[in-house]
């Protein structure tokens, strides 16, 4: 099935041209200032070198092989101090062990993350994760005990 309006696109398409020549040849390049970019009376533009063509050293001769050198970048390690806030780990275990489940895990976790951020500094999370793992825990154990009461009442009929 061929439409007359696709064929008409096809027919408008540009012609695509040829690309520009590759580098390998570099002899026939042209030779580039490396002076002063200042202006001349005569010259309405500095002369800057163009951005596609390679800035060669004072020889003016090209190599694929350069080294390329850089200075070397210092890196300052500065030792962490160690925060202090509590962790309630054993307050956590306390509640997954004895009261309720779910909650008791998740205080379990954030007290790990408490003792992670106290070992790299962090003092606000440290911070942050002390108090949600002791609201967890508290949480834990209020619902916990009166599950465990209720549980024992029910038995004991």
């Amino acid at each position: 099935m061929s439409y007359p309006k696709y064929q008409r696109m096809q027919d408008e398409l540009p012609i695509p041209q040829s690309p520009p020549p590759y580098l390998e040849n570099q002899s026939n390049l042209p030779k580039i200032s490396t002076e002063s970019t200042h202006c001349m009376e005569h010259e309405k533009f500095p002369v800057v070198p163009p951005q596609d063509l390679p800035i060669y050293g004072p020889d003016e001769t090209a190599s694929k092989h350069i080294p390329i050198l850089q200075q070397p970048r210092s890196v300052i390690i500065v030792p962490v101090q160690p925060t202090e806030e509590p962790d309630y780990m054993a307050y956590s275990i306390f509640s997954i062990l004895c009261c309720f489940l779910p909650l008791g895990v998740a205080a379990f976790v954030f007290s790990k993350l408490t003792q992670k951020a106290n070992r790299e500094g962090n003092m606000a999370a440290a911070r942050r994760h002390s108090k949600t793992a002791v609201i967890l825990a508290h949480t834990s154990l209020g619902i916990g005990v009166p599950l465990i009461i209720l549980y024992l009442i029910f038995i004991m009929k």
